[in-house]
């Protein structure tokens, strides 16, 4: 996401966080402490990283913004297989770990997905857009997990924020970025960089040190996400002599 929004402010466009930010923060690490440029009430849930929040939820928001940066715009998405976002997220510079402890990469992922239930995330979602504020619980970390339906859709869950030919796959993008943005005539001039941006270092663990009960929490919580973006779910990550587990969405 951040390669993707530091591409398009290269050339004047504001994507993502960068709506939220002066030019000069943009392009630095999206760091809570800096001053948002779209908000006037700092601290509030959604202040402190808004560009996390479902733009349905923006909704209501209006008194804590000079405006909603999602309203009358084309959306897209790039949407993630569960399994390595967990991962990737378990590695994240601000709220992941830095072991390579087994032990600690599943005890880590059951306390992030027993936090909150999706049903339980949904109505924290729709009290920010209600105006009811959070309860504490509603920190960057849980932002970090949100279901990807939840970007897609509009709080109904039925009807289409993202068009189906603006939803894009992590695994597919260097094929699909470069089809939407000649959609849109602007395959001249934005270019996703060559090096990539806010990772995590010294990855170890993957998708196959994830505990059967494991994989079923994350079965379980993310889903929609796997039925609507057509990726595959498991019982465990037991390859031994077997077909390898494979990322890409089947297209559904």
């Amino acid at each position: 996401g951040s390669a993707i929004a530091r591409a398009a402010l290269s050339v004047g466009v504001r994507w993502g966080a960068c709506h939220f930010y002066d030019e000069d923060i943009c392009d630095t690490p999206f760091a809570s402490s800096d001053t948002p440029r779209n908000t006037t009430v700092k601290g509030k849930d959604g202040g402190e990283s808004p560009w996390h929040l479902p733009p349905w939820v923006f909704e209501g928001l209006a008194k804590y913004f000079k405006g909603n940066p999602y309203e009358g715009a084309d959306l897209f998405i790039v949407t993630r297989n569960p399994y390595s976002r967990v991962i990737s997220e378990y590695y994240c510079p601000w709220v992941g770990k830095r072991s390579d402890d087994v032990k600690v990469l599943n005890h880590w992922v059951e306390e992030m997905l027993r936090k909150v239930n999706p049903e339980g995330l949904h109505r924290k979602l729709e009290g920010l857009r209600d105006g009811a504020g959070g309860d504490g619980s509603f920190i960057l970390h849980t932002k970090h997990l949100i279901p990807q339906v939840e970007y897609v859709f509009e709080s109904d869950g039925k009807t289409r924020l993202v068009p189906e030919e603006n939803t894009l796959h992590f695994e597919n993008l260097a094929v699909e970025f470069p089809k939407l943005l000649a959609r849109y005539s602007m395959d001249r001039w934005v270019q996703l960089p060559a090096k990539k941006v806010n990772v995590g270092k010294n990855k170890t663990l993957t998708h196959r040190d994830l505990y059967p009960a494991t994989v079923k929490l994350i079965n379980d919580f993310f889903r929609q996400d796997f039925e609507e973006f057509g990726y595959t779910m498991v019982d465990s990550f037991d390859e031994e002599g077997g077909t390898p587990y494979s990322f890409e969405s089947n297209g559904v």
